[in-house]
């Protein structure tokens, strides 16, 4: 579902940033200013496929990110609950993931659903901009759910050193985006690869220092956790 609702994107609406594409004489003067890029990526599309698509989306929803106002262009949902969870469970036959957990009991209402793992994400920030930071609510999570389903977290991991962290503190497996998507953006398949090289080495240099031969021998032990928190990831009361 994403999300139930639009969030109120302020930033990218000032600088223009909107769907479909505003052409203003910031961002256009921006674009000419970068030539490579504009010959290399947006001539190539316009010369071959045209411009970019929804292809993750439906069929009826699948256009041109040129095409009309994201707001009419996507349909929400704001009426779905766990029944709908518990129905795609018993229509779905492999493997059933649930993203956007920040609390324990919505961790353990997944895995009573059904879902095979929970993605622990407060979808970047960008639909509420107070929303608790998905590594401060990985060890609550870990120790309602995880002998039950698969943990992943994701959202802010930008170094292998992030990566250590958060399976120190019991996720199963750290989803990486940003990363590759720079590294793509930067030197297509080529660069992805650099990117994922790169976080293998820091992850691997990391475990050699803390003395680990594996991400198995990881655990809260190993890092010095904020006052006021144990390893269960339990606020504690003065």
């Amino acid at each position: 579902m994403d999300s139930p609702v639009f969030s109120n994107r302020e930033y990218n609406l000032r600088n223009g940033f909107t769907i479909p594409l505003s052409y203003t004489l910031r961002n256009t003067t921006d674009v000419l200013a970068h030539p490579r890029w504009l010959l290399g990526v947006l001539m190539r599309y316009l010369l071959t496929t045209g411009m970019p698509r929804y292809e993750n989306y439906p069929a009826e929803v699948k256009m041109r990110i040129t095409a009309r106002p994201m707001g009419r262009a996507l349909m929400l949902n704001d009426s779905l609950t766990w029944d709908d969870v518990r129905v795609l469970r018993e229509l779905w036959p492999r493997t059933l993931m649930v993203k956007g957990i920040l609390h324990p009991q919505d961790a353990v209402l997944a895995a009573d659903c059904g879902a095979d793992a929970v993605i622990v994400s407060n979808h970047g920030g960008r639909v509420v901009d107070g929303a608790l930071a998905p590594i401060e609510a990985l060890p609550e999570v870990v120790d309602a759910v995880g002998k039950r389903v698969t943990v992943m977290v994701d959202r802010g991991f930008r170094r292998g050193t992030d990566v250590v962290k958060a399976l120190a503190l019991g996720a199963d497996a750290v989803l990486i985006g940003r990363s590759t998507l720079y590294g793509t953006a930067a030197a297509g398949e080529a660069g992805a690869a650099r990117a994922i090289a790169l976080l293998r080495e820091e992850i691997d240099r990391v475990l050699a220092l803390l003395g680990c031969r594996g991400v198995s021998e990881l655990n809260p032990d190993y890092l010095v956790l904020p006052p006021g928190m144990n390893h269960s990831g339990v606020r504690q009361s003065a």
